[in-house]
């Protein structure tokens, strides 16, 4: 694919100022968003502007400033410590006036089942394709007291 030269640079500029600060702070960033702000930022500097952010505009965006989308996996990013220092010490005058079993941390989750899996051994040069997978699911609320007593998950409609 040929990388075009833009026909709005400063709006260009714009998005790629805002992809720097979303990346910087460890922002996901879709190419919908991208692509809603340069339209937005068009208007701003001429109202009768007939620009349009397509998919094409997003795939020369990202041609031109070496921009790939990835699935995100998992919580790595830093998490900030001042503010995980400033909840443990006020944590405590926090629970000082309730008893220890009257204190629960609380989190749910969905729980899918008869699913396949979504990789498979086969034979190389042979095409595969899986079938529908299952969207059979419970939401489960998984619950644990200060105390450590022993809490039974509670299945959630």
């Amino acid at each position: 694919m040929k990388v075009r030269n833009s026909t709005y640079p400063k709006d260009e500029e714009y998005v790629r100022k805002l992809f720097d600060q979303c990346h910087d702070q460890i922002f996901p960033v879709s190419g919908l968003m991208l692509q809603q702000k340069a339209e937005d930022f068009a208007k701003e500097i001429d109202s009768n502007i007939q620009f349009k952010a397509g998919n094409g505009w997003l795939e020369n965006f990202k041609k031109m400033h070496n921009i790939v989308f990835r699935k995100l996996c998992g919580e790595n990013a830093s998490a900030d410590e001042s503010f995980y220092e400033e909840w443990l010490s006020e944590l405590p005058s926090l629970l000082k006036d309730y008893k220890s079993d009257d204190v629960f941390n609380a989190d749910k989750t969905g729980l899918f089942f008869q699913c396949l899996p979504n990789k498979t051994a086969a034979f190389k040069g042979e095409e595969y394709h899986g079938g529908k997978q299952s969207k059979f699911r419970v939401t489960v609320l998984l619950t644990s007291s200060y105390d450590r007593t022993i809490q039974k998950a509670k299945v959630l409609c």
